[in-house]
């Protein structure tokens, strides 16, 4: 009876540490997808900030090219 016991006692430990060792991969794989989908978020977070300068800038750069073309015109008006 008391080798049963122990043979059981033996098999329970090495479940719990089985069991153990799982949570804390299982704990570990959760953590590493959670910090990756906070990168992600952040990137895209960025990416769409840089595409709003993008398109601020290229209507500043549209303004300053017409700006300079419609002076250009008048320079070459007022030499004739």
């Amino acid at each position: 009876m008391k080798g049963q016991l122990s043979k059981a006692v033996v098999l329970s430990e090495r479940a719990k540490a089985t069991y153990d060792k799982l949570l804390k991969e299982r704990d570990f794989h959760k953590m590493h997808h959670q910090r990756v989908q906070k990168e992600k978020k952040k990137l895209n977070e960025n990416i769409e900030r840089l595409h709003a300068l993008q398109n601020e800038y290229e209507k500043k750069y549209d303004e300053l090219t017409e700006k300079y073309n419609f002076t250009m015109k008048e320079k070459t008006l007022i030499k004739i």
